[in-house]
């Protein structure tokens, strides 16, 4: 097996790996649009395992575990797998195996980011109802059976009523 054989080859399982990130923050997304707690806690650990197994890869691949040792930004070492490419038999297999690389990164980066952003909210969501079951949420208005504001506020908090 040549040296581009053995690129193209870690080079696909990397987009193997990548895809199943991908189909895992998929998963997390439908769970936290759901809010499903157990679907979430679920979700996250499937996709922190496939994350896991993507890095051992790119560890796996020369070119990383070299540019991981000298602890370069990912620039420089996309920039030198190019290098790496450039000079191998089958550069135009491996260079669009490195572009599809590169554009399955772009979308996980984009859905985790959106993943993040369904988080916060759930998040803001949570402590809104812990502030007004703990009546911290400034004064709210309570109303009497006949639709009228309650001028009088009870002692006995919602969460220990």
């Amino acid at each position: 097996m040549t040296a581009g054989e053995h690129l193209a080859q870690a080079l696909r399982a990397e987009i193997t790996a990548l895809e199943n990130v991908l189909t895992h923050l998929e998963a997390e997304q439908q769970a936290l649009r759901g809010a499903d707690a157990q679907q979430i806690e679920s979700a996250a650990r499937a996709k922190d395992a496939a994350i896991h197994a993507l890095s051992s890869l790119q560890q796996q691949r020369p070119t990383a575990a070299a540019e991981s040792a000298e602890g370069s930004s990912l620039g420089r070492a996309e920039g030198s797998l190019s290098r790496q490419i450039a000079g191998l038999d089958n550069s135009a297999e491996n260079r669009g195996l490195q572009a599809r690389l590169i554009a399955l990164g772009e979308q996980c980066t984009e859905l985790n980011a959106a993943n993040g952003l369904l988080i916060d909210r759930l998040a803001e969501h949570t402590r809104s109802a812990l502030r007004v079951l703990r009546q911290q949420d400034g004064d709210p208005r309570l109303y009497s059976g006949t639709g009228g504001a309650d001028s009088t506020r009870d002692s006995q908090s919602l969460g220990k009523a």
